[in-house]
């Protein structure tokens, strides 16, 4: 009887990055440095993504399931299924997760990250003592994360991927 080879694989899980109190899905990482990417932020309830600025992108934040709130430069705004805000670049801002239920938020950025010059992504407040060195590692996975997952969709020689996310 003749082997079959095995099916290719169409379907991509996109890495995730966990930080306290949630994680990030790096969907789109094949243009980070060129363009137009796209993540999905999962936070618990209670927990935030705390102050910070992207010093060379802009991005539409979808929230696509529960509840919390965005702030941007100042300016607070309720956040639940199908409210959108957008940030532009080099804007100040935190997403905080309501008290009960998981809040997931699509994100699509937009920008040129030039190289040589690292993350785009800067914490504006102090960590307490009690998770120094969270945010430089997190930053540092996305990274990592995102090349590894460029990679992997290289090696599949698709134009157009299939992603299965925890939403």
């Amino acid at each position: 009887m003749k082997s079959q080879k095995p099916k290719r694989r169409l379907v991509h899980k996109p890495p995730a990055v966990k930080f306290p109190g949630g994680y990030v899905q790096i969907i789109n990482p094949r243009h980070p440095i060129k363009g137009v990417w796209s993540d999905v932020l999962y936070l618990k309830p209670k927990c935030e993504l705390p102050a910070h600025i992207h010093r060379q992108t802009s991005s539409l934040l979808i929230c696509v399931s529960g509840n919390g709130e965005i702030c941007v430069d100042g300016k607070r705004t309720r956040l639940r299924k199908g409210v959108c805000a957008f940030i532009p670049k080099g804007s100040e801002h935190f997403v905080k997760a309501g008290r009960t239920s998981l809040l997931t938020c699509l994100s699509i950025n937009e920008g040129i990250i030039k190289p040589g010059t690292g993350t785009d992504i800067r914490f504006t407040k102090r960590e307490p003592a009690s998770a120094a060195g969270t945010w430089p590692k997190f930053i540092t996975d996305c990274a990592k994360a995102a090349a590894g997952f460029q990679q992997k969709l290289k090696r599949s020689q698709r134009h157009w991927n299939v992603f299965t996310l925890d939403i």
